[in-house]
């Protein structure tokens, strides 16, 4: 029976070891996502983001006109996407609203390097789902708006989406998994 519970302790304790915390506070408290009486204003921030070691826009050019004419109305699909899945995981905290004027807060998530992932994980059965899926790395900024401080900042790690078929599904996939994580916050 001891055995038995040394090796428990020290799969415990191994375990522990190799956990990774994705998102984490730098900066203030998480409290201001957990109170329902706020409402915040989400703000995706590319203009530092590299992809591939090149920037963001000077990507989406290399990527063709098509890339760059689409990325709007993709960048307003990711952002809903992303308010959306929110609302739904933090149903007992602050809500994520669609008009600036009614915020209480704003948010500014700021990727600093997205890895666009491959296809690859979406044609293999039984693997990882995560196989192939975008990565962001990065910063989140809460500002309450009433004063224009600063109130949160969350450091992005490693945020990583499921597969799939294409570049603008797996930049979708991972910011579902970052709304998740940072509704999942405690």
């Amino acid at each position: 029976m001891k055995k038995f519970l040394l090796l428990a302790a020290a799969i415990l304790v191994s375990a522990m070891a190799f956990a990774k915390d994705y998102l984490y506070p730098t900066f203030g408290d998480i409290s201001v996502l957990k109170d329902k009486a706020n409402t915040i204003f989400v703000q995706f921030d590319y203009t530092q983001a590299t992809v591939s070691g090149i920037n963001f826009f000077e990507w989406q050019k290399a990527r063709g006109e098509e890339w760059v004419r689409d990325w709007p109305r993709e960048e307003a699909e990711i952002r809903d996407y992303f308010t959306r899945y929110f609302n739904k995981k933090n149903k007992k905290g602050a809500a994520l609203v669609s008009d600036p004027a009614i915020a209480t807060h704003k948010m500014i998530i700021t990727p600093s390097m997205i890895d666009m992932g491959n296809t690859g994980g979406a044609f293999v059965p039984g693997f990882n789902p995560k196989s192939g899926g975008a990565v962001l790395w990065g910063t989140i900024e809460v500002l309450d708006n009433r004063t224009g401080q600063t109130v949160l900042v969350l450091k992005m790690d490693e945020i990583r989406g499921n597969s799939g078929y294409s570049e603008t599904i797996r930049l979708k996939l991972a910011v579902y998994d970052l709304a998740g994580e940072l509704a999942g916050l405690k």
